[in-house]
């Protein structure tokens, strides 16, 4: 998961055009330059799409475009929380996660917005932040969740 979350990344950051990935002119228009009220933009996108072509979740992850496109968002939020000094983030499956920790299986069931789990150790601890959640949340129920909310939520 961590050379996946890179490539996404790399992809984002490099002035290359994004290929595979839904709506490239609105991440461009997004301005991720790394800025807390790039998040800001982001619920903006997730809010307009979500009002434009009222997705379900199952529908709109069937595309691979459109489920790489979310992957993207995921891997930026997290990549967010990285900026702030003391703090470092990595990335594992849900499959690997569970591994590691069989105990929060029962907290945490299979699903789409859990299949990436940002690790995030600040001040010799650890948590973990699903960063599809809030995303996930965004686009498909509405504005009640926040992904900057949720990404300084962590710093």
């Amino acid at each position: 998961m961590q050379e996946l979350a890179l490539s996404y990344l790399q992809a984002l950051f490099t002035a290359e055009e994004i290929g595979g990935i839904a709506y490239p002119k609105a991440i461009k228009q997004c301005n991720l330059d790394r800025s807390f009220e790039s998040l800001d933009r982001i619920d903006q996108l997730l809010d307009a799409i979500r009002e434009k072509q009222k997705p379900t979740l199952d529908e709109f992850i069937a595309v691979e475009e459109q489920y790489n496109f979310l992957y993207m968002l995921a891997f930026y939020a997290s990549y967010m929380i990285s900026r702030s000094p003391g703090v470092q983030v990595g990335w594992q499956s849900y499959d690997q996660f569970i591994a590691e920790n069989p105990g929060m299986a029962g907290a945490w069931p299979k699903r789409f917005e859990s299949s990436i789990v940002c690790l995030v150790l600040k001040d010799g601890k650890e948590k973990q932040f699903l960063p599809l959640v809030p995303i996930v949340i965004r686009l498909f129920e509405g504005p009640s969740k926040s992904v900057r909310f949720s990404v300084e939520g962590f710093l």
